[in-house]
């Protein structure tokens, strides 16, 4: 039994992490209401009060309700500056709670020394329990707690006060309207703030379904970077292969007609790979072929294209150079290969390279026309007994 009250009486999200962040982001809002209901408040105890004080001349009994007026104005004002201060929900829960204690005993006050004007009482009696339930943002057992406060003090006042509830019906009346309001309001309230926390788990749901979504597109992005790099990587040497060299060597190409603009390719040959596979296995020719795209790459800039073009054969595009650029840099390139050395299982391998050498001029056309001319060059360097650099 305590724990079903208890259960009914303490709505909140499991785990309590959930309700942590639900209270956390409601903080704002809660603030705001809870700081408009008071300033409301403050203004309706600051009209009584002047009333009250400009009508004791025609009434002293009106004298007792000063110093009470006086506290609650102070306390609403004292409260007012916390909340509007303060961004913990605990703190401003609590502020509130004995805030709302003090505003209620301010009332019971007045019940005890105005009883003859009990129906304008009971009136602001129910308004203000409908405002507890429905506009301030407590917890339901704080809530309920007030509430109950303000109705059994009243209720007592008016039960005991025989002169103005004379009639058995009009203390029913006033008891029951008590209770409904109290019946009524606990079960609205409880209905909002479930609602209100239904309301959030939707959104932390949708936001982490988004947050999913976001991630898993990012690494649909990731992988399908590395799989478009895959298909343009070299998997041996891991630089461009012949497919990715292709179609940038057609937007290059195309560039280079445009502008008038100088342009070099070479086709770049290591020489003997066939026996280097047959003296020392496969293992030291790949090394070779490792060695040697690290060479090509030191020699190359930064801006210049290398690709394994299939096999033993590698292919280098030097942007805005002109046949005599291209020639230093093949020559480099030679003698950079020349004095390397690749050592496999205790052996020690010398590399060299042929290199075919081509340079655009206006009667190149085509990149294939291009590619061929340093092929044919290529072709006459390994005939000519390799290790040399052909210019075609």
């Amino acid at each position: 039994m305590i724990e079903a009250i208890k259960n009914f009486l303490f709505v909140q999200l499991e785990p309590y992490e959930l309700e942590k962040r639900f209270r956390s982001g409601r903080l704002s809002q809660d603030r705001t209401q809870i700081i408009i209901v008071m300033i409301l408040t403050l203004v309706i105890i600051a009209g009584f009060l002047g009333l009250e004080i400009s009508s004791l001349q025609t009434n002293a009994d009106y004298f007792l309700s000063i110093p009470i007026r006086i506290v609650a104005l102070t306390v609403s004002f004292v409260a007012l500056w916390i909340i509007h201060r303060q961004p913990s929900v605990r703190v401003i829960d609590r502020v509130t709670f004995v805030w709302g204690l003090v505003i209620v005993i301010h009332m019971l006050y007045i019940h005890l020394t105005r009883p003859y004007d009990y129906v304008p009482l009971i009136v602001w009696d129910i308004l203000v329990i409908s405002g507890i339930y429905f506009v301030i943002p407590l917890p339901l057992q704080h809530q309920i707690s007030v509430s109950i406060l303000l109705s059994m003090g009243s209720g007592v006042i008016w039960l005991l006060n025989g002169i103005s509830l004379s009639s058995l019906y009009d203390r029913i009346a006033v008891l029951a309207a008590y209770i409904v309001i109290n019946i009524y309001g606990i079960f609205i309230s409880r209905q909002h703030h479930q609602s209100r926390r239904q309301v959030f788990v939707f959104l932390e749901r949708e936001i982490t379904a988004r947050q999913e979504l976001s991630a898993r597109t990012v690494e649909l992005e990731k992988m399908q970077e590395r799989l478009r790099l895959l298909a343009m990587t070299d998997p041996l040497t891991g630089i461009g292969n012949r497919r990715h060299f292709m179609r940038e060597i057609s937007i290059e190409f195309e560039r280079t007609k445009r502008y008038g603009r100088p342009l070099s390719l070479m086709i770049i040959d290591l020489d003997n790979l066939k026996e280097i596979n047959d003296t020392n296995g496969h293992k030291a020719g790949d090394e070779a072929l490792k060695s040697f795209a690290k060479v090509c790459l030191s020699e190359l800039r930064a801006t210049d294209l290398f690709a394994r073009y299939g096999g033993d054969e590698f292919i280098a595009l030097l942007v805005q150079t002109g046949q005599e650029g291209a020639r230093e840099t093949a020559e480099r390139l030679r003698v950079a290969i020349e004095g390397s050395e690749v050592h496999v299982d205790g052996k020690t391998i010398t590399l060299t390279a042929s290199i075919g050498l081509t340079a655009t001029t206006g009667d190149i056309s085509s990149v294939k026309e291009l590619i061929e001319i340093a092929d044919n060059a290529l072709y006459k360097a390994k005939q000519g007994g390799r290790n040399q650099i052909v210019v075609g």
